[in-house]
């Protein structure tokens, strides 16, 4: 095999990572570099296909769970809360009538709602009317107290 032909090899590989990496599971794209990597060695390539394919899949696979984790990191840094049940919703700090400003993720937008403690449910902006139910939007996030002047 000439070198220019090892050249091409090594960047067919590289294409292939290219076009693949952003729409497979890294066990989808080992399998997929690999399997590569054998036809390669079929039509009587050097076994450096096969060793291109393995780096390139273990850097991958390191990408991809860098990413996850980057993700559940966010994810768990996250300001918004999920809404799933009562439980989740926002909760008294005293005894007197008590409402809480939030943003709130309802029916695919933000809104800015405030949460009636007493009624359960959510009143609009200016908190004296009711918007709409208590488990009806998915996330809110209260707004952060105001500042002390």
């Amino acid at each position: 095999m000439t070198d220019d032909t090892k050249l091409t090899s090594i960047a067919g590989f590289y294409q292939l990572i290219d076009a693949l990496a952003d729409t497979m599971t890294g066990e989808d794209l080992t399998l997929t570099v690999l399997c590569a990597a054998q036809e390669h060695e079929k039509e009587g390539k050097l076994n450096a296909a096969q060793a291109i394919a393995l780096e390139m899949t273990k850097a991958f696979d390191a990408l991809i769970a860098e990413k996850l984790a980057l993700k559940a990191k966010l994810a768990a840094q996250s300001p918004w809360i999920k809404i799933t049940s009562m439980d989740d919703l926002p909760k008294k700090k005293t005894n007197s009538y008590e409402q809480v400003e939030c943003l709130v993720r309802h029916k695919g937008e933000t809104k800015h709602l405030v949460w009636n403690c007493e009624h359960h449910v959510w009143d609009d902006a200016h908190g004296d009317d009711f918007y709409c139910d208590a488990l009806e939007p998915s996330h809110y996030m209260p707004f952060p107290d105001s500042p002390k002047e």
